[in-house]
């Protein structure tokens, strides 16, 4: 990260937690490809594949995976990718 990029990241953490979300909102859709959605937009394409997957772990269907292992994956993940 550059010296701008981590100089710019320590004001935004000093920010309210609505001011980050609204900051962090936007840099996700000035990285993708198509068209941005609005907030309705985007509630409206996913609710349908959220909601069930929230209904699934609360009752215990599904317990989701430990966010350790997540990250780890991830990790593992990156760093194979680099070292390529």
């Amino acid at each position: 990260m550059s010296a701008q990029a981590k100089a710019i990241l320590e004001q935004a953490l000093r920010l309210s937690r609505e001011e980050r979300a609204e900051i962090a909102r936007e840099i996700v859709r000035s990285l993708d490809d198509e068209l941005p959605l609005s907030d309705e937009e985007w509630w409206a394409t996913w609710a349908p594949e959220i909601r069930p997957r929230l209904e699934r772990a609360r009752s215990g269907e599904d317990p989701g995976v430990p966010a350790e292992e997540v990250f780890g994956a991830a990790e593992a993940e990156l760093q194979s990718r680099r070292a390529q």
